[in-house]
């Protein structure tokens, strides 16, 4: 079945609902199951589209201006650099004027395998 059917008609193949949960190593040389990582293996299908789904929606974020200005991964025209380059600058702009200064990051990457389709 083309894998753009069930994006259109807004459904899934009872193929596509099939997910092979697979145990990898959190630590090399441990090999306990509860230390062990799970990740769920897709058909090919299903991550093309969710890939497709993930692009249309940063590009509607976009759109609406939704997602904050100092995020600039995989986003057209953003340079990381620039990033950087600012928070320094609110950093050394905070202690030049010796003002508090809190700076919270969220880095999900390494969460991925954790979030809910």
């Amino acid at each position: 079945m083309s894998r753009k059917i069930p994006l259109g008609k807004g459904f899934a193949p009872e193929s596509d609902k099939k997910i092979t949960d697979f145990k990898i190593l959190n630590k090399a040389g441990i090999y306990e199951v509860k230390v062990m990582r799970t990740i769920q293996l897709f058909s090919a299908a299903i991550n093309m589209n969710n890939n497709k789904i993930g692009k249309e929606v940063i590009r509607r974020e976009e759109e609406l201006h939704l997602i904050p200005e100092d995020q600039s991964g995989s986003r057209r025209g953003r340079r990381s650099v620039l990033i950087a380059l600012n928070k320094v600058l609110v950093i050394d702009i905070s202690r030049q004027n010796r003002l508090p200064l809190t700076i919270n990051r969220n880095d999900a990457q390494a969460c991925y395998d954790r979030i809910v389709l």
